[in-house]
Formats: structure tokens, sequence, C-alpha cells
């Protein structure tokens, strides 16, 4: 078990553990939200009471505190304390719980002391005290922000770079085990505050931070998909299109045998045939055959039709080649033994599968952000019905009076 203490004044974070030095709004590493330079104080097992307590008076005496009109040592910063808890990758205790190199796991435990919010001209002595009573504000409003945005579950993005506090909070309210728990310090003599701090605080009663964090991540998928769909999608019609003197391809003749073409023999097969006959258009398409630069001679199957008593090439195939240069189509009849099936090319089938498989995730992501969606909605009415049901009810009498009155 390791100890951290640090603040966030005027938007930036110190450390109360040495010397109050300012830290750079940077990660540890990539998975977890850790100031780079952070201390961390190893606990004893046997001394941790004594050295937690004896370093958590060692860091608030070096926070920034300071005299208003209502307190004579109001806090001027938010306080964070972190509970760095690692174990042995050995011991399991659930897949969602972060892996750290070295063959341990860590979670953290954050202990987090709120300024707070300040009406401008009220609380002052000084100008300084102005700037911080806006920096304090600036940073509760960044985390009620993040907190209704997640409450919501509806959120598109999620705003936690708009504060240090926000920022050194995320996993601490959207970690995939994440629980949080707000304490509000209020006060009767003083109604505006005490109304103010209890709407704040009423945003964590609807925070539900592991389906809430789901699903902005959920959302937040959805949308890069979406926008990487709409890439593949756009690159994939445009192969189809291809140039000039390409097929025009569709995702029909790419998922079956519609394309063909003449074989090198196929006219040997109208010579015994005994309702087709070969033309000068079967002879033209016949004569482009294999040329790169002109097409023409590629078709599609648009009808089979059975000829009775024929034993040998009894199917016979229409056949429509497109026109060129804005000429109508050609349509010509052959034996269906005198064609061969033009197979489509892999990059455009590969393209195809790629867009597909996109598809089919963005509909499986769609359907599961709709489902943690209704399960939050549905948290939400029964912690309403709950927390309603537990509403004390003045006795009898006194309800009867207050409804005379």
């Amino acid at each position: 078990v390791e100890l951290s203490f640090l603040e966030v004044y005027n938007d930036n974070l110190y450390d109360l553990l040495d010397g109050s030095r300012q830290l750079p709004r940077l990660r540890s590493s990539e998975k977890h939200v850790v100031p780079q330079g952070l201390t961390r104080r190893r606990c004893e097992l046997q001394q941790m009471e004594l050295q937690a307590h004896s370093w958590l008076r060692e860091g608030a005496a070096t926070r920034m505190v300071g005299k208003t009109v209502f307190n004579p040592r109001s806090s001027r910063s938010h306080a964070v304390v972190m509970l760095h808890i690692c174990w042995s990758q050995e011991v399991s205790y659930g897949s969602r719980l972060r892996h750290l190199p070295g063959g341990t796991r860590e979670t953290r435990v954050y202990l987090v002391d709120l300024a707070g919010s300040e009406r401008a001209g009220m609380h002052a002595l000084a100008a300084e005290q102005l700037k911080e009573g806006e920096h304090i504000n600036l940073s509760l409003s960044a985390l009620g922000r993040v907190v209704g945005a997640l409450a919501s579950g509806k959120c598109e993005h999620v705003p936690y770079r708009d504060s240090a506090l926000t920022w050194l909070l995320k996993d601490a309210i959207t970690g995939s085990s994440a629980r949080v728990c707000m304490v509000a310090a209020v006060h009767p003599a003083h109604p505006v505050e005490t109304a103010s701090t209890l709407r704040y605080a009423r945003q964590y009663s609807a925070l539900q931070s592991t389906s809430g964090s789901h699903a902005s991540q959920l959302s937040s998928q959805v949308r890069d998909l979406q926008r990487r769909v709409d890439a593949l999608r756009h690159a994939f019609e445009k192969a189809l299109n291809g140039d000039e003197h390409s097929i025009a391809w569709t995702r029909e003749s790419l998922q079956g045998s519609v394309h063909c073409q003449p074989k090198a023999n196929a006219r040997q097969w109208f010579d015994s045939h005994p309702t087709l006959t070969w033309t000068q258009a079967h002879q033209s398409k016949a004569a482009v055959r294999g040329q790169r630069r002109d097409r023409s001679g590629i078709g599609y199957i648009t009808k089979i039709e059975e000829i009775p008593n024929e034993e040998v090439g009894s199917r016979i195939c229409e056949v429509t080649f497109e026109g060129r240069h804005g000429r109508p189509p050609v349509v010509l009849w052959y034996p269906e033994v005198a064609l061969e099936m033009v197979k489509p090319p892999s990059t455009l089938l590969e393209a195809m599968q790629k867009l597909d498989t996109a598809e089919a995730e963005l509909s499986r992501l769609r359907g599961d952000l709709q489902a943690v969606r209704k399960d939050e909605a549905m948290r939400q009415q029964e912690w309403m019905a709950t927390a309603i049901g537990k509403l004390p009810r003045l006795p009898t009498k006194e309800r009867d009076l207050e409804m005379d009155g």
C-alpha cells in the first residue's frame, strides 16, 4: 500500500509530500491517470495507520489555506489523497482490475476534499483570493459537467480535460469498478450556499459510474466506428464504379456468379444449337475478349431458360452488355456452356468484407449502447422509487394539521 497527497491550486497540481512541488499534467502510464513524478510513500503493514496519519498531517500543513469573510482557515485548493493498493498478479480477484508492468496489479482509493464554491465579492478579502475563488468555481463547474454527462448516460463527449481536477479524477469517477460517494457540508445559517451545495451533490446521487462510463465509452466507439464505416463505404462505392474501362460491379454481382463473357470456343456451341445463331454482334463481343482497355465483351446474366428435349447445352442464358458512350445496352442469347464466369477482383472482395465486418460491429455496438441506456434508465427509476419510499412521513395528526393549514 502506497500513499500520495496532492492539491489542485489555481488549476495546477502540487505534490504536498514533496514541498508543494508543481507536477505536470502528464500521465505516468497510458493505462491510468497518475501524474508523472508524484510521490508515493510505501506504508508498512504494522505501522500503516500511524504513517498515514503522519503523512496526512504533513501534507495538510503545506496545503494552501487563507482567511475569508466566513472562514479564518478556508481551503484555497482541492486536496486529493490517493491510496495505491498493489498486489502480485498471481493472485486473481477479477478480470476488470488494471494490469501493471512487473507482474503486479493496482487499484486506487481517492479521498477528495473539495473546496467550497464561492460567490464573487462576498468571500474574498483580496484580489488574489478572487482569482483563487474563480479557479475553485471553474473546477467545480467542470466536475459537475462531467458527473452530469455520465449520469445521463447519453453523453457523446465527457469534458475530462476542462480542468486539472476532472483530469486527475477521471479513473475515480469512470473506472471499470469505480464507486463514488459524496459528503456535503451545509449550514442552515447560509441557505443560498446550502441550496447550491445540495443541488451540486444531487448529481452524484444519479451517477451510476459503471454504466454511465460504459455508455460514454460506447458512444465514443460508435462515433469512431461510424466514421470508419463511412470512409470504407465511400472507398468501396468508388471501387465499384471503377474507371471507364472497368466493369460496373454491384454487391449482388460480387456475391454471386453474374458477370460472364463468351468462351474462346463459344462459336462451336452455336453451330450445333437448334435455336441460336451466331451473329455479328456475338462476333464483336468475342473479338474484345481478354482486352484490358475494352471491357464491353463482359456482360451479366439476366435470364436463364430451359430447352426441352435437348441433352447437351439444354440451358440458354440472356446476357446484357452495357452500352458505352450513351449507346443502349446489347442483349444476346448464349448457350450456358459457351459462357465463363468472370471473377471479381480480390481487392473488391476484401473491401466488401471489411465494410460488412465494420457494419456488423457498428450494429452490435449500437445495440449494446441502447441496452446500457435502457438499463441506466431502469436503475435511476428504481433508485428514485427507493429514495421516495425512504422519505420520512409526518404523523397522522401533524399531517392533518398541515393539510388544514
